[in-house]
């Protein structure tokens, strides 16, 4: 009886370590190839609100937005001092556009090799400038 409950438990852990380190997109390392910026990029997200789950370097950081089963994540980039942190949210108003910049390519803990849009917040009014 022991030794099935046992079984059990230890399926229920490795089944849990699977899809955890699945859908779990922390890097595991990072090099600098893995950003690729290009100004012919034209896309945007219209997105009401970025969440950082995890920040690389000074104002670049892995942020996701929309729930559980319909998530996107991308690499935010600031020219500005700004600091994130882990879980801070970030509200794209109005006068606000995400626009994507280039593509950034990271490994997660489990090993998926994952390529996500790299972006900048921009004014609308920079955005049509440019």
């Amino acid at each position: 009886m022991r030794t099935a409950v046992a079984i059990t438990l230890g399926f229920f852990v490795f089944i849990s370590g699977l899809i955890i380190g699945a859908i779990n997109p922390i890097t595991s390392h990072k090099t600098d190839n893995d950003l690729v910026l290009s100004e012919k990029v034209k896309k945007t997200f219209a997105v009401p609100e970025l969440t950082v789950f995890q920040v690389i370097e000074r104002s670049i950081a892995l942020v996701k937005s929309g729930n559980f089963l319909n998530e996107q994540i991308y690499l935010l980039l600031h020219d500005k001092e700004d600091l994130y942190y882990d879980g801070e949210k970030i509200k794209i108003t109005k006068d606000k556009i995400i626009k994507q910049v280039g593509t950034f390519r990271y490994e997660t803990h489990a090993g998926f090799a994952k390529t996500v849009p790299a972006i900048r917040i921009e004014s609308t009014k920079n955005a049509k400038n440019r």
